[in-house]
């Protein structure tokens, strides 16, 4: 269900987990954000859904590959029109796929990285929380399109 919150000619919704599992989905690209000895790093990634899981492609070595050792990490991906904004956050827990098994289903989902990468890993985000938003408005002259 979308909790919504008017302000003017602004609303704000709160979007349901289905929502925001189908807007992750259907965006090719997002960033991860994760801690490092200098501070955070925010990375973009491409990534696909599995049964409610992201799945990551990167570089093997690099500080994302070693990030995934089971700390939290945050992905986020958004998008707009001329009337709407949206962003959804994934937060959890990242590892590594190691499993034949688990890398065959990974390469499969069909992930294509758009930075050249040498030798590749592929990470499991299993969620702790989804969240998302949505930002809808009209001018002051056009009727509220959302209504």
């Amino acid at each position: 269900m979308t909790d919504v919150l008017t302000a003017g000619i602004t609303r704000l919704e709160h979007l349901g987990e289905i929502e925001c599992w189908s807007l992750v989905a259907d965006s090719p690209l997002g960033r991860v954000a994760a801690p490092r000895q200098s501070g955070i790093e925010l990375l973009p990634v491409n990534h696909a859904v599995d049964r409610h899981r992201l799945v990551l492609r990167t570089e093997a070595g690099g500080w994302l590959h070693q990030a995934a050792d089971g700390r939290e990490l945050v992905f986020e991906v958004d998008g707009w029109d001329e009337h709407s904004a949206w962003s959804v956050v994934v937060r959890g827990a990242a590892r590594v796929l190691d499993r034949p098994d688990e890398v065959h289903r990974a390469a499969g989902l069909g992930i294509q990285a758009w930075a050249p990468i040498e030798s590749d890993v592929f990470l499991e985000l299993t969620p702790t929380a989804v969240t998302g938003r949505r930002v809808v408005r009209h001018h002051r002259d056009e009727a509220p399109w959302y209504w």
